[in-house]
C-alpha cells in the first residue's frame, strides 16, 4: 500500500474520530441540560404541591375545623 493511501487511511480515521468526539460532547451536554430541566419542573411541580397544602391548611384553620 502507497504512502498516500495510508496516510488518506490516517486522515480519514482521524477525522471520523473527531466528528465521533464532538458528537459524543454534544449528546452529553444536551443529557446535562436535559436533568437540570427534569429536576427543575420536579421542584416546580413539588413546589405547587406544597403551595396547595398550606393553601388548605390556611383555609382549614380560617374556618375552624380543627376544633
Amino acid at each position: 500500500m502507497s504512502k498516500f493511501a495510508n496516510d488518506l487511511r490516517r486522515a480519514t480515521y482521524n477525522a471520523k474520530k473527531a466528528l465521533a468526539d464532538s458528537y459524543l460532547d454534544v449528546l452529553i451536554s444536551l443529557k446535562e441540560k436535559w436533568e437540570k430541566k427534569k429536576v427543575a419542573a420536579d421542584c416546580e411541580a413539588r413546589l405547587k404541591e406544597v403551595m396547595a397544602n398550606i393553601d388548605l391548611l390556611k383555609e382549614i384553620m380560617n374556618n375552624n375545623l380543627l376544633a
